[in-house]
């Protein structure tokens, strides 16, 4: 019996359609785009902050914490390192930097439960300070010298607080152990200061740390060229910001906010802030 002839229908690779071969290089090309831009993501930042019973939300607008902030703190802390004004915003701005923050934590985590539950008797309204609180200086008549500290909300403190920085020269007080009486009149012909930021708005340090709850100040002390030789005393106090700032940050915070000025930003009657001031020849 004869065979019948059967006819077989071309085989086409899909590789001669145009469409096809198309598509296709695209998708190599988006995917070798893709592994390119891999390693431009760079490795996982590393928390390297202590480990604390707190949320770290609480520290998400901090800068990062510095792989060597431990030394720095150590070395700031013995005094080995002098110029504290030399640091960046991302050693100055972690709490670590100041002290009592190790020791607040079980009351800060109280504060953030009772926060959480719209509670507030471990919530504060206002509180600041500043760190460090004392210099002690000398400088030349006609030279100046620069002193860096910082004024910082205190923990557990819900509200934006208003202030402004006044420069006084109060008639006594003591430095070190070294007491200073003074005409108040005679230290302000002497000495000029100036201060870097007058006006502060502390953001809140509850339910988390905002990135502007601590301000670095320079204090600059100028020895004018007729000053007196002796020791003087300057201060620097908080006082009620201009009522046009307190007015807009008002509009702006609404009951989370206060102005705050006086007696519990000072110890007795002493300033927040205070400079020994040797002049000479």
């Amino acid at each position: 019996m004869a065979k019948k002839d059967r006819k077989t229908e071309p085989r086409v690779s899909p590789w001669k359609e145009p469409a096809l071969v198309l598509i296709v290089i695209l998708i190599l090309i988006a995917f070798a785009l893709a592994m390119q831009m891999l390693p431009s993501l760079g490795p996982e930042v590393k928390d390297l902050r202590p480990s604390y019973p707190l949320p770290k939300s609480m520290f998400a607008q901090l800068p990062p914490f510095p792989e060597n902030f431990s030394e720095i703190d150590f070395l700031l802390e013995k005094g080995l390192l002098k110029n504290i004004g030399e640091f960046g915003p991302e050693f100055w701005k972690q709490p670590e930097f100041y002290p009592g923050f190790e020791d607040s934590i079980s009351k800060i985590n109280q504060s953030l439960e009772e926060f959480s539950r719209g509670g507030f008797r471990y919530v504060a309204a206002y509180g600041y300070g500043v760190y460090p609180g004392d210099y002690s200086v000398a400088v030349k008549r006609g030279e100046s010298i620069t002193v860096t500290t910082f004024f910082h909300s205190s923990w557990q403190v819900e509200n934006w607080q208003g202030t402004q920085l006044e420069v006084a020269f109060p008639a006594s007080g003591e430095v070190f152990g070294t007491p200073v009486t003074q005409n108040p009149a005679d230290a302000e012909r002497s000495l000029n200061i100036g201060l870097s930021e007058r006006v502060i708005l502390f953001d809140p340090t509850l339910p988390a740390f905002g990135s502007n709850w601590t301000h670095r100040i320079a204090v600059t002390i100028r020895a004018n060229p007729d000053a007196k030789s002796g020791i003087y005393l300057v201060g620097v106090n908080a006082a009620r910001p201009p009522y046009e700032m307190s007015q807009a940050w008002l509009r702006q915070y609404r009951t989370r906010y206060v102005d705050v000025a006086g007696g519990f930003g000072t110890i007795g009657s002493r300033p927040l802030f205070q400079v020994l001031v040797e002049v000479g020849e």
